[in-house]
């Protein structure tokens, strides 16, 4: 049975659901290190993997950047149109395996004429619930899941 559901545009917003979890995993990690029994040295060297990986979190996931996808327009037969942050546009297909939740959507891409693959991260506070209802039906009835 073909699909013949019209497509649509998404554009979300910034999560605080997003900001409150890399938050609570980094002031844990950094508590776990703080209260282990380890040498100055080895804390130190932790420490500071700990506080690069939150600066590298917070500007790949919350800080606008060129390589962000800022707007996705996905078509019934799994055909998605992608806007970077830069403005540059692209064009691929959404794979089968994204997953989609209750709480977050990972939509996951396969481009065209690039090897590698594009992860669209969607937590449930960056679209409405009418917009993350109709694309949850449309990602159900994709021509990707049938």
């Amino acid at each position: 049975m073909r699909s013949h559901l019209p497509g649509m545009a998404i554009r979300p917003g910034s999560s605080r659901l997003l900001i409150l979890f890399l938050t609570a995993i980094h002031v844990l990690a950094l508590t776990g290190l703080l209260i282990a029994p380890l040498t100055a040295t080895t804390r130190l060297l932790l420490l500071s993997a700990v506080a690069l990986h939150a600066r590298y979190s917070y500007r790949r996931f919350i800080k606008p950047h060129q390589k962000r996808i800022t707007q996705v327009r996905l078509e019934s037969d799994g055909t998605a149109y992608l806007t970077m942050g830069n403005g540059t546009k692209k064009r691929g297909t959404l794979r089968a395996d994204s997953l989609v939740t209750p709480w977050v959507l990972i939509l996951r891409f396969n481009l065209e004429r690039q090897f590698r693959m594009e992860n669209f991260v969607i937590w449930q506070d960056m679209l409405s619930s009418t917009e993350l209802r109709q694309l949850r039906v449309l990602l159900r009835f994709s021509r990707t899941n049938q």
